[in-house]
């Protein structure tokens, strides 16, 4: 019963939110929120005509088609790999970010 009922002795503190680290991710919130609508219509029209130009060159050329066909799907997973890639990056670019705003804010006060 003991591990429900917690101490004020076991609950850890928590630090501050730095100014740095609330614009970095007010910045970043707004960023993303207006790159899905930028990006709405190509999510939408790439696969459809992805889709259309496959079976038209299957229906020309026939069955050697899908080795095009399994080259674009090889060129998406590494695709999915540089943006793995690219995210680790932008997290350790966003660290450093919010460790310089937190810094300016020091200094300005």
């Amino acid at each position: 019963m003991k591990r429900y009922w917690k101490s004020k002795k076991e609950i850890p503190k928590k630090t501050p939110t730095t100014m740095g680290k609330l614009l970095n991710l007010m910045k970043a919130d707004v960023y993303e929120v207006a790159q899905r609508f930028w990006e709405l219509q190509t999510l939408v029209n790439k696969p459809i005509g992805l889709i259309f130009s496959m079976i038209l060159v299957w229906r020309i050329i026939g069955w050697p088609s899908f080795v095009g066909i399994a080259v674009v799907i090889i060129a998406q997973f590494i695709n999915f790999l540089l943006a793995r890639v690219m995210m680790s990056w932008e997290t350790v670019r966003r660290a450093a970010t919010d460790g310089k705003w937190s810094i300016n804010q020091r200094m300005r006060f």
